[in-house]
């Protein structure tokens, strides 16, 4: 008959193992990482809004595959129409007023001018001979005055006369040497007026040039090949929508990347180019493993979630099939193969 194993030894052989292989355990090397939960994107692409506009029609469906430059919605925008009418009309009456300006600039650069130099020698003429006939009548009457056939008073009249007419022909002489100056000015007047005038024009031109263009995208096309993604296109139509608000989604191929957040105290420890292993929540990582990638880019500042990381996928993928808005969690690799041991006690205490 076999003896049995006491049970002292049993106990004590079974603590032994136990605390070999926990020993064992806490020395096991093992990846630090640094976690971070979000989700894979880059494998669409947004067809946004050109303009603030009213959505008329929808050209597609569903799941329908597009390609660069097909049709996707049509637009009719009130406000651009009416637009582009007031800048019509605004250009006509800016047209108009460029060519009556035109008219009036060589109106006085080809009549008007000879004929003010005309009247102004004219008006120097006439009151020369003023002037002339007040001094020969000042004469006679001085002539008279001893003989007493003239009264003082007379004289004194006519001097005054001759006075005044020479004072008006000096004033005429000069008119008719400040006329160049004056039709200079009148010349310069009407040319800033027709400068002025021809920008706003241009300005006008411009204006309607670009209405039309945003015109002409009224039809919102595909910037790309790929399948339309958005389920109720329907609802679409009626809706009054905003410039650079999406429409739609175009799917062209898989995620090329991986948006997550990391924590306050992993913040620290991350870095650009850093190796990263990605768990996708639809493949059991045990069966389908990870998908590599490295850390493209960490933001300085936290949102509500965290510190916002991107990580760019790379490598073999296997038979993964990756798709926008797939969750995960990135695993950041930010140092070697340590013990466990060493990271349950940095866990207890914190990093030494």
């Amino acid at each position: 008959m076999r003896r049995r194993t006491p049970l002292r030894r049993t106990v004590l052989v079974a603590t032994v193992c136990l605390v070999v292989a926990t020993a064992l355990a806490l020395l096991l090397p093992i990846d630090r990482v640094v976690v971070a939960p979000g989700v894979l994107t880059g494998g669409t692409t947004a067809v946004r809004a050109p303009l603030d506009a009213r959505v008329e029609r929808v050209l597609v469906r569903p799941g329908e595959p597009v390609s660069t430059g097909s049709p996707l919605l049509v637009l009719d925008s009130d406000a651009i129409r009416n637009g582009r009418a007031r800048a019509e009309a605004r250009i006509a009456a800016l047209d108009e007023r460029v060519q009556a300006l035109a008219s009036q600039l060589d109106h006085l650069r080809q009549a008007l001018h000879p004929q003010a130099v005309a009247q102004a020698r004219l008006e120097v003429e006439r009151t020369g001979l003023l002037e002339a006939q007040a001094e020969h009548r000042l004469e006679a009457l001085e002539k008279l005055l001893p003989d007493g056939i003239a009264s003082e008073a007379a004289v004194v009249e006519a001097r005054a006369e001759r006075d005044v007419a020479d004072v008006d022909q000096r004033r005429a002489q000069l008119a008719l040497d400040d006329l160049p100056a004056s039709q200079a000015a009148d010349l310069a007047a009407v040319e800033a007026q027709l400068r002025e005038s021809r920008a706003s024009l241009d300005e006008a031109h411009l204006e309607a040039a670009e209405l039309a263009r945003q015109e002409s995208e009224s039809t919102v096309t595909a910037p790309c090949d790929g399948t339309v993604l958005a389920t109720a296109l329907d609802d679409l139509v009626g809706r009054k929508v905003l410039q650079g608000e999406e429409l739609l989604h175009l799917g062209h191929g898989t995620a090329e990347r991986f948006e997550g957040t990391v924590g306050d105290l992993g913040r620290p420890l991350v870095r650009e180019g850093m190796r990263v292993k990605l768990r996708i929540d639809g493949y059991p990582w045990l069966i389908h493993g990870s998908v590599p990638g490295r850390v493209a880019y960490l933001d300085a500042h936290a949102t509500s979630g965290g510190f916002p990381v991107e990580i760019a996928l790379e490598g073999d993928r296997g038979d993964l099939v990756l798709r926008d808005g797939m969750h995960g969690t990135a695993r950041i690799l930010v140092e070697g193969s340590v013990p466990l041991g060493r990271l349950l006690l940095e866990r207890l205490v914190g990093p030494q």
